[in-house]
């Protein structure tokens, strides 16, 4: 007996829609995801509908270019990548748009952004998470409309779509005062991104708006991958006798390390030291204590890149357009009153 449409979807670890659209040959499913799930259909008895002869001319073709510098998005142990991903592919269903992924590093970016011309591509959706350089290698002649998503270009003139950092570290902050905590460390990145060092430039502002010092010393530069992570941890609690009584992350991967960290090292979390990370991956609530952090809407800054392309596609605008998202505090078992 052949598979059902929501068993193929498990299988391919989709949602039943997506499966839905590659079986009746509509747009909105990446390229790699609609060849792994027609193989699914197919090897299930299934046909595929043909496309019409023609085509649908006001399908618009979207390529979402996965800057790597160092592969620790691919390598870290949360659904960041897959979260935007899936806002992208939800938005793309709705708006009539197709979406193709490629890769590139430091030393083929221009190569791949002069390759998306008007005859390949409608838009270009830029992953600059990892990309800690100026915007020089995107400043080429583009073709064709071009966002990028999770990393601040307030200098350059294109469009962008954010995580609002400043909102997100009033708010953890804001927790960590209303129970007692002055002495406030901070987990960052050894990968100075343009996402991350915003978002440690907004940690140390607002600290110092709300009348809180900054301890250079206890701003941890760390690898954003969990193991690295860890060691680093380790030497740095070896060094320093006394600690602040709460640690914020730049990202869930970081929160995660510390606690297990500080546990093994005898600390109590949150009793000892609290700890808030970032970004509220699945990987909060599989962890003891559960881990109070950040919800950053990542589906919604995928969608929204779409829908702003898809706006610009059918109405030429030249307008230029930098927007963050909100956040909100999701409060669990990481944070208590400050030790005396």
């Amino acid at each position: 007996m052949k598979c059902t449409i929501r068993e193929i979807a498990k299988m391919a670890g989709t949602s039943p829609s997506s499966v839905s659209l590659v079986l009746n040959n509509k747009p909105g499913v990446r390229k790699e995801m609609r060849q792994q799930i027609a193989k699914l259909l197919q090897e299930n008895g299934y046909t595929l509908k043909s496309q019409e002869k023609g085509g649908n001319s006001d399908v618009k073709r979207i390529c979402f270019i996965y800057y790597k510098s160092s592969n620790w998005i691919a390598r870290r142990k949360d659904n960041f990548l897959l979260r935007i991903l899936e806002g992208i592919e939800n938005a793309c269903q709705k708006l009539n748009c197709e979406c193709t992924m490629v890769n590139a590093n430091y030393d083929d970016l221009e190569r791949v952004l002069q390759d998306m011309t008007k005859e390949k591509v409608d838009g270009v959706i830029f992953l600059g998470t990892e990309y800690a350089h100026d915007a020089q290698k995107l400043m080429v002649n583009r073709e064709v409309p071009f966002l990028c998503i999770d990393h601040y270009f307030d200098e350059e003139n294109f469009d962008c779509v954010n995580i609002d950092n400043m909102q997100s570290h009033y708010q953890s902050i804001r927790h960590l005062m209303e129970l007692g905590h002055e002495k406030i460390g901070y987990l960052t990145s050894n990968l100075e991104s343009g996402a991350l060092q915003n978002r440690k430039e907004a940690f140390c502002s607002v600290m110092g708006k709300l009348g809180l010092k900054v301890w250079p010393e206890h701003i941890i530069y760390l690898s954003l991958l969990q193991d690295e992570a860890e060691e680093s941890l380790e030497q740095y609690l070896k060094t320093f006798q006394e600690l602040p009584t709460a640690f914020i992350a730049c990202n869930d991967v970081m929160a995660i390390a510390a606690v297990g960290m500080l546990q093994r090292a005898g600390y109590r979390v949150p009793e000892d030291i609290s700890v808030i990370g970032f970004d509220d991956s699945g990987v909060c609530e599989m962890i003891v204590p559960r881990l109070t952090t950040i919800h950053a809407d990542l589906e919604r800054m995928g969608s929204l890149a779409v829908e702003r392309l898809r706006n610009v596609m059918d109405h030429k605008t030249s307008e230029v357009l930098k927007m963050t998202i909100g956040t909100r505090l999701v409060r669990r078992e990481t944070t208590g009153p400050a030790r005396k």
